[in-house]
């Protein structure tokens, strides 16, 4: 039997770090655009609920991107909570 599937060894994608993310409030996402202009969205729904924290809407009060790596990005709301979404949006692209 022969399988779709086309196995691609581990570790050739090139790592996309992040540029830019905002809190699209209208529709309770956040906005993730990458050095390569491409644009991720995460809802804010499952960031609460990926972090365990209340589903109670709490206004974001600010958003920054991990210094170091680039690879996620935190949120701080109006109550005093923190939610990380540090793999949410990794992207890798194939390698060239």
């Amino acid at each position: 039997m022969k399988t779709l599937i086309q196995r691609v060894p581990f570790g050739e994608g090139r790592f996309e770090p992040m540029r830019a993310v905002h809190f699209v409030e209208a529709d309770q996402e956040f906005e993730v655009e990458f050095d390569s202009g491409a644009v991720g969205l995460l809802s804010n729904a499952k960031l609460r609920r990926a972090n365990k924290l209340p589903s109670v809407p709490t206004p974001v009060d600010s958003i920054w991107i991990d210094g170091e790596t680039k690879a996620g990005f935190f949120v701080r709301y109006a109550d005093g909570t923190t939610a990380e979404a540090s793999w949410e949006l990794v992207m890798e692209n194939p390698p060239s």
